[in-house]
């Protein structure tokens, strides 16, 4: 049960072991009937130039994220203050029903 020498540089030993456990793991797994679900990320190959371009995107969309966040939490805040200065006028509706039915 040994792990073969390795044939080439992508198929070395490590390689080979990572495979036997995924395969064993798989076993396992059917065995026991939990479905595994293979994503099969295939990432494309970035020359420097265009990582960097990509990397300088991610960080855009992370800044616009960060900005939309505050701006929703700044919203729920003044949504807080202003139920809390409005003295929750549904409540008082509520309230004023529930008086009239029992003054009939």
């Amino acid at each position: 049960m040994g792990i073969p020498k390795a044939v080439s540089k992508k198929e070395n030993e490590e390689s080979l072991w990572k495979n036997r456990e995924r395969e064993y793991i798989k076993e396992l797994c059917s065995e026991r009937g939990i479905e595994i679900e293979e994503l099969g990320i295939k990432r494309e190959n970035y020359s420097l130039p265009e990582y960097r371009e990509a990397m300088a995107a991610v960080d855009e969309l992370k800044a616009e994220a960060e900005t939309i966040e505050e701006s929703v939490n700044d919203t729920k805040k003044r949504l807080e203050i202003a139920r809390e200065k409005s003295g929750n006028p549904l409540k008082e509706k509520i309230k004023h029903k529930s008086v009239k039915r029992e003054e009939r």
